[in-house]
């Protein structure tokens, strides 16, 4: 089984590893203090595409894989864990 990514899924891998640094860790470490539910990352992933991974492109999501939405997951949980 190939789990090389093509360039669509390296670019999305790319979008979110720069939406996770520069928005997701930092309010990692709060949330998880708190034991709060981060509501203000709900947008930003949303406008990120985060949502719309697996939905098919007819329905207007992006159509990807699981390889690439496991990408995308692993990608924002390396992010909340190097929250300071």
């Amino acid at each position: 089984m190939d789990f090389e990514l093509d360039k669509r899924q390296q670019e999305l891998r790319e979008k979110f590893r720069s939406v996770a640094a520069s928005t997701v860790a930092e309010h990692a470490r709060r949330h998880d203090k708190d034991a709060s539910v981060p509501t203000e990352m709900m947008e930003v992933l949303h406008k990120a595409g985060l949502f719309k991974l697996c939905a098919p492109v007819e329905l207007g999501g992006n159509g990807s894989s699981f390889v690439s939405t496991q990408q995308q997951l692993a990608v924002d949980s390396k992010a909340t864990r190097a929250a300071p």
